[in-house]
């Protein structure tokens, strides 16, 4: 059945046909309302005025959802926004804004809920990747496994990464430069223990990320961080210059009582 109307481009565009689906634009489709595009099946709505969000599906068979201007894309239940992709591509979701520069933002109750879980569904024993870390030469630099009953943080450390493979020596004097204090944080006084970031990074710089004082372009502070296990070196250098220190004192003692 066509549209009875004086324009008659319109009623060969519009159809309903025997089961009271509308056809658009020579569509036969089996849904409520279906478009035929030329390249795509789309349906195109405008809210007031501007540009539509078109969603559908392409001549793959992949479906897609745009906003065709270049703004946020946002998703809501029960009347109010959950999530969205702000003009740029990032996701945000419970929240409408960037925390800084990440390209998925979570924002969450930590105290009643979790912000990411993740779940394998492998119930076989064995260690399992949870999280990969890759840059753009597609190497793997980094993982997060599990077991079945632990996790564990992974960095790259294969030999055939390395070049100039050298026993650390000067270990114990690294050690003795170490200032480890106790403190208590600004945000909520709770006591800690541990280095001073900057402190650190002028003995070991493995172990620290960032620089002193540094800030962003607004001027907000851009704090530098640690990551003590690249302390463990070091440390396992220094224990055994220690030991040989002591075994050498040892034999010393030896001979003079002998």
């Amino acid at each position: 059945m066509g549209f009875t109307r004086e324009n008659s481009k319109l009623a060969q565009e519009i159809q309903v046909d025997s089961s009271g689906r509308v056809q658009i634009n020579g569509a036969s489709g089996t849904y409520t309302a279906n478009i035929f595009h030329a390249t795509d099946a789309f349906l195109g709505l405008v809210a007031g005025s501007g540009s539509p969000a078109i969603f559908g599906q392409d001549s793959n068979g992949d479906g897609y959802v745009y906003n065709i201007k270049n703004a946020t894309l946002r998703f809501g239940t029960n009347n109010a926004e959950r999530a969205r992709f702000d003009a740029s591509g990032n996701l945000l979701i419970n929240s409408t804004t960037r925390a800084s520069v990440e390209r998925v933002h979570v924002s969450h109750d930590g105290a009643s809920q979790e912000g990411i879980i993740l779940v394998n569904t492998n119930a076989s024993a064995g260690t399992h990747t949870s999280i990969g870390f890759r840059r753009t030469s597609g190497n793997t630099v980094g993982t997060i496994t599990t077991t079945l009953s632990a996790t564990a943080y992974v960095t790259s450390s294969d030999y055939r990464l390395k070049d100039n493979i050298q026993p650390m020596t000067g270990a114990l004097q690294k050690v003795a430069a170490l200032k480890p204090c106790t403190y208590t944080w600004k945000a909520d006084g709770n006591s800690g223990q541990g280095f001073i970031a900057h402190e650190l990074q002028s003995v070991v710089p493995d172990c620290v990320i960032g620089e002193k004082d540094a800030v962003d372009s607004n001027g907000n502070p851009v704090h530098q961080g640690i990551d003590t296990s690249f302390l463990v070196a070091t440390l396992t250098a220094a224990i055994q210059e220690q030991q040989a220190m002591i075994d050498e004192l040892k034999a010393r003692v030896a001979a003079l009582e002998a």
